[in-house]
């Protein structure tokens, strides 16, 4: 996830700055467009209890406005849940892109794997995705469902 910084340094600054030009781009068009993006629904269709060794599909309809699906990441953000319903002990997965409804949101679907007992809840966050991003937090940008 983290390059080291005179690698991330050497890249920007190749080619006559042309990697630092493009994340600049970049990084206004989601500055600019990040409060049209809306999670509309977040589901697990599974009523069953969740059991150890079992899985939980979730599945997210988000909407992007005028981002596309490589400028962001979704994420199933899942851990057991502490005497307040707090989230402990994180883990965050990938979700895939699925396909497009018919009203332009995107579908995006994970799969939670349960490894302990106990009350366990997940939530769905969105952030920005870029390779030349230090990391994921930089532009300080989320959503959260």
């Amino acid at each position: 996830l983290f390059r080291s910084s005179s690698q991330r340094f050497a890249k920007l600054c190749s080619d006559n700055y042309k990697s630092a030009g493009d994340l600049a781009t970049w990084r206004s068009k989601v500055l600019s467009n990040w409060s049209n993006i809306h999670i509309e629904e977040t589901t697990s269709p599974s009523k069953d209890p969740f059991k150890v060794g079992s899985s939980l599909k979730v599945q997210a309809r988000v909407h992007l406005g005028d981002l596309s699906t490589n400028d962001v990441e979704l994420q199933i953000y899942h851990g057991p849940l502490d005497s307040h319903w707090n989230i402990q002990n994180i883990h965050t997965l990938p979700m895939k892109v699925v396909r497009e409804d018919s009203v332009k949101n995107w579908i995006y679907e994970g799969e939670i794997s349960c490894i302990s007992s106990g009350q366990h809840g997940y939530k769905i966050r969105v952030l920005p995705r870029h390779q030349d991003l230090g990391n994921p937090f930089e532009p300080g940008l989320i959503h959260w469902a």
